[in-house]
């Protein structure tokens, strides 16, 4: 089934929203849709419905773009990409960009790779893998919700139950060795609970990072450890405010953001 609707056109957007859930209420689990951000193509299921929303729809994650507008050929890393709309999202106001979009589960990685494909832009890359510490296979649980699907880390690595699939887990290290990138523009980190695992052990890697937006899940883990490390690595550390999820979305910096919204609105963190 083909639906097309431009998501660019905000009011427009706004509209059409609840015909827009709807329709995609209606199809079969699997249906793939083709969409239409930036007069561009894009492809999208009924579970991706979440990340549409946030980054489509409510904008949450558009505070970095006055940041990253202007440098030259940034480099950004997306780990946990889903199927592309913070990529997406991206390119369509920095094109020249280069981007890594990382995402473990296979169905949603076959639909990125279709909007890396429409996208055309040969500067979009995309790896199937799972953000771990270490590199090692693991198990990823799918869920109703492609942005709710997560590592299933109790699971004996020998008996994979319905619902659950054998994924590639790599450290942010080595998928910038893969890239041949030394240094990282911007890295947008929401993987389900999985950031602590990566806090956890080496983190060298944040070194590299010059802006860090990511979503931690204090309903699966201990974030105040990673608020502080945080704290330490970056200069200018905000808390995001007016989400509709309770989640904190953290926009971490070594120089101090250009948006003065971000300054007025969000909680500053950083002493």
């Amino acid at each position: 089934m083909a639906l097309r609707l431009d998501f660019a056109s905000r009011a427009l957007f706004t509209s059409f929203w609840g015909w827009l859930r709807f329709q995609l209420h209606l199809a079969r689990r699997d249906t793939v849709f083709s969409l239409s951000y930036k007069a561009a193509p894009f492809y999208a299921r009924r579970q991706d419905w979440v990340a549409i929303e946030e980054i489509f729809q409510n904008a949450e994650y558009e505070e970095c773009l006055k940041d990253l507008i202007g440098v030259a050929s940034p480099k950004v890393l997306d780990l946990g990409a889903n199927i592309g709309c913070f990529a997406r999202m991206i390119l369509a106001h920095v094109p020249g960009a280069s981007v890594l979009s990382v995402e473990p589960g296979t169905s949603t990685f076959e639909v990125l790779k279709r909007n890396v494909a429409a996208s055309g832009n040969p500067g979009w890359l995309a790896e199937q893998a799972a953000v771990w510490s270490a590199n090692e296979q693991l198990h990823f649980s799918v869920s109703q919700s492609s942005s709710s699907s997560r590592l299933s880390l109790y699971q004996r690595k020998d008996s994979l139950a319905a619902g659950v699939e054998s994924v590639n887990g790599m450290t942010i290290d080595s998928l910038l060795a893969k890239v041949a990138w030394e240094r990282v523009d911007l890295a947008k980190i929401d993987i389900e609970g999985a950031e602590g695992a990566i806090f956890s052990g080496a983190t060298a890697w944040l070194s590299r990072i010059d802006r860090l937006l990511i979503e931690l899940h204090n309903d699966r883990i201990e974030i105040e450890p990673i608020i502080q490390k945080l704290k330490t690595e970056f200069t200018f550390l905000y808390r995001l405010t007016g989400r509709k999820s309770s989640k904190p979305l953290l926009y971490g910096l070594r120089t101090d953001t250009k948006d003065e919204t971000v300054r007025a609105r969000a909680v500053a963190l950083h002493h």
